[in-house]
C-alpha cells in the first residue's frame, strides 16, 4: 500500500490541491473535506485538484470528486482536475465522467 498525501496551497483565488497514493474507502474522504474547505473560502475562486501521483482510485474516490464538482458549481466556483494519472483517466472514461470534469493535463 502506497502512502496517501494530500497538500494544498493558495495563490490568487486558486487553491491547488496536490493528491498522492491511493484514493481509496480510507482516503477519499480527506480528499473530499480538504476540497470542500477549500471551496468554503471565500478567497478562493478555483480549485485544482492536481491527481499525477494517485496510483490508485476508485468508486469512493471518483465519488468524492464528484461531490466537489457538484459544491462548486453550487457556489458558482471552479473545480478542475489537473494531470490525472493513468488510472484515474482510465476509471473517468470507463464511467464516462470524463466529459463532466474540466481537466487539464498541462
Amino acid at each position: 500500500m502506497s502512502d496517501f498525501l494530500v497538500t494544498s496551497t493558495q495563490v490568487d483565488g486558486i487553491c491547488t490541491m496536490i493528491v498522492c497514493g491511493e484514493v481509496d474507502i480510507e482516503h477519499a474522504d480527506e480528499v473530499a473535506t480538504e476540497g470542500l474547505r477549500q471551496l468554503a473560502d471565500e478567497n478562493i475562486d478555483t480549485v485544482a485538484i492536481n491527481l499525477m501521483s494517485v496510483e490508485f482510485i476508485d468508486s469512493t474516490g471518483i465519488g468524492a470528486l464528484v461531490q466537489l464538482r457538484l459544491a462548486a458549481e453550487d457556489q458558482h466556483k471552479h473545480l478542475l482536475l489537473v494531470k490525472p494519472s493513468e488510472r484515474v483517466s482510465d476509471l473517468l472514461r470507463i464511467t464516462a465522467l470524463g466529459h463532466v470534469f474540466a481537466i487539464e493535463d498541462l
